[in-house]
Parts: C-alpha cells; structure tokens; sequence
C-alpha cells in the first residue's frame, strides 16, 4: 500500500495555481489585445472572456513552461 503525504499534495496544488497566478498577470494585458483585435472590439472585452482565454492558453503551455512559473512561485 503507497501511503500519501497529503501536505506535499496540498503544496503542490498551491505552487501550480500560484505559479498560474504569476503567468496571468504577466500576459492579461497582452491576452485581452490580442481578443480585441481578433473580435474587432473598441473596448476591452469582460474579465470572464480574458480569464478564459489565459486558462485555455495555460493548458496548452509545455509542462517545462508551468514549470517555470511554478518555480517562480516559490
């Protein structure tokens, strides 16, 4: 039977989402530009639409790439 260290679970867990938090301040500006000239839009377009779209761009990044705002995050 494989014991589980449980805080080593939670820690993981809090470094990736921080390390998401770090690359979502870093392209938000970028991401929501890159939305208003796809849609041709004259005003930036919601916080959902943006937040989206950095989501999808996140889970497409290599996992070297999380890596690398994992290891900022600590």
């Amino acid at each position: 039977m494989t014991s589980i260290n449980l805080s080593s679970c939670l820690f993981a867990m809090s470094v990736s989402k921080v390390g998401y938090s770090i690359y979502m301040s870093e392209v938000r500006t970028r991401v929501s530009i890159d939305i208003m000239r796809k849609m041709n839009l004259s005003l930036s377009p919601s916080s959902q639409i943006i937040t989206n779209e950095i989501l999808r761009r996140w889970n497409s990044l290599p996992e070297s790439s999380k890596n690398f705002y994992n290891r900022k995050a600590k």
